[in-house]
């Protein structure tokens, strides 16, 4: 009988501890003007032209994006309390690098 209350809470403990992790992130969905540029997440390179960016319960991502001849683009969001929810979606326009 209590090999099987174990076995019962060890299968509820590994059902329910992934969505208790992953409580209250938020996903944004970005994308650079650029289909090809280079897009970082807290500096590590994840993906070109479009990613979907996950931001952990009470965590801060930084999304960095790099053409060349183009300006380097920095957007920061936020999933903490007392500061607004990030966005569904993010769209990042690319300003072209004059100096070029």
């Amino acid at each position: 009988m209590k090999t099987k209350f174990t076995l019962i809470l060890g299968l509820a403990f590994m059902v329910l501890l992934p969505g208790l992790l992953f409580a209250g992130k938020k996903e944004v969905k970005f994308t650079a003007s650029e289909p090809d540029a280079m897009i970082y997440v807290n500096n590590k390179f994840v993906s070109k032209g479009q990613f979907l960016v996950t931001v952990l319960s009470d965590a801060c991502v930084i999304v960095r994006v790099e053409k060349p001849e183009f300006l380097i683009g920095t957007v920061e969001f936020f999933n903490k309390q007392n500061v607004p929810a990030p966005p569904k979606t993010y769209y990042l326009q690319m300003e072209k690098d004059d100096s070029h």
